[in-house]
C-alpha cells in the first residue's frame, strides 16, 4: 500500500537545482504515487522544476502551511 502523498525536503540554499532533487526523484522511484513533491528553501520566490516539483522560500512555506493552503 502506498499512502505517502507528499515528499517534503528542505534545502539551505538561495536556488535549487536539478541536482538538488536527487533525493525527491530516487523517493518518487519507490512510491510513484506520490501526490506532491515539495522543496523548501532560501530562494526569493516560488516557482516549479520542470518535473512538478514545487519550490518555496521558507516563509512561504510557513505562511501557506499556517494558514492551511497546504495539507
Amino acid at each position: 500500500m502506498n499512502d505517502m502523498q507528499w515528499a517534503i525536503e528542505a534545502k539551505a540554499t538561495a536556488w535549487v537545482t536539478a541536482d538538488h532533487l536527487k533525493g525527491l526523484r530516487a523517493l518518487l522511484q519507490d512510491h510513484p504515487r506520490i501526490e506532491q513533491r515539495l522543496v523548501i528553501c532560501l530562494e526569493p520566490h516560488a516557482r516549479k522544476m520542470e518535473d512538478g516539483t514545487l519550490i518555496l522560500p521558507v516563509r512561504e512555506f510557513c505562511a501557506q502551511l499556517a494558514g492551511g493552503q497546504l495539507f
